[in-house]
């Protein structure tokens, strides 16, 4: 069960820092500097 556990630290570290990287990457000056617009605006 060890094992388990571990493995499922590792994914859920993984997936917080593609979270933390995707709503950095999604800022106001990166949008625009690549050109993406949001919808609504």
């Amino acid at each position: 069960m060890g094992r388990w556990r571990g493995k499922a630290r590792r994914v859920i570290a993984a997936v917080a820092v593609t979270d933390l990287a995707y709503r950095l990457f999604m800022r106001e000056p990166l949008r625009r500097a690549l050109g993406i617009e949001p919808k609504h605006a």
